[in-house]
């Protein structure tokens, strides 16, 4: 019997292609032929996720503000993208797609790519822990309860753009 299950997707633009993995010793992972299209981001009609996913996250949040919206961050996480766009002071704002590979646990590590203005010059990728990406996700929900735009933190884009890493140099 060959059993076929659905993974997380890998995005590219503005289609997603799902990935499925083949049930049996092999454990390989194969890509799907089809490609779907991936539908804007409406945080206001994000699930939360379900609380025995969210209690594995819960340790690393002490903070109850956070903790309050991990739930919907952990949802959002699990969709593995999302589009926004990045405010810029006294210029337009610039969109992006987010996508990122979904995995369970908080020590392991996701890869996260995002693209700004479809331009695929305009693309960066960064690799950090899910816990940290997590926190990220939580500022983002935050974000948008307050200004209603869907937006990473500034420590978000620093990490992302390696300005840290350049200012030690």
């Amino acid at each position: 019997d060959l059993a076929i299950a659905v993974t997380a997707g890998t995005a590219w633009g503005n289609w997603v292609m799902p990935r499925f993995s083949h049930g049996g010793a092999e454990k390989s992972t194969y890509p799907c032929f089809a490609i779907l299209p991936m539908s804007s981001t409406d945080i206001s009609q994000l699930q939360p996720a379900d609380k025995r996913d969210v209690i594995v996250y819960q340790p690393y949040y002490p903070d109850k503000n956070k903790q309050k919206l991990l739930p919907l961050a952990l949802g959002l996480y699990q969709l593995g993208q999302v589009e926004g766009a990045r405010r810029i002071e006294g210029g337009e704002n610039l969109s992006f797609v987010a996508t990122w590979f979904v995995s369970r646990l908080p020590s392991e590590l996701t890869r996260c790519r995002m693209q700004f203005d479809g331009q695929a010059d305009l693309s960066y990728e960064m690799t950090v822990l899910n816990s940290e990406f997590m926190d990220y996700l939580i500022d983002l929900i935050a974000g948008y309860e307050e200004s209603k735009n869907i937006d990473f933190p500034q420590n978000f884009y620093r990490k992302l753009l390696r300005l840290d890493d350049a200012s030690a140099v």
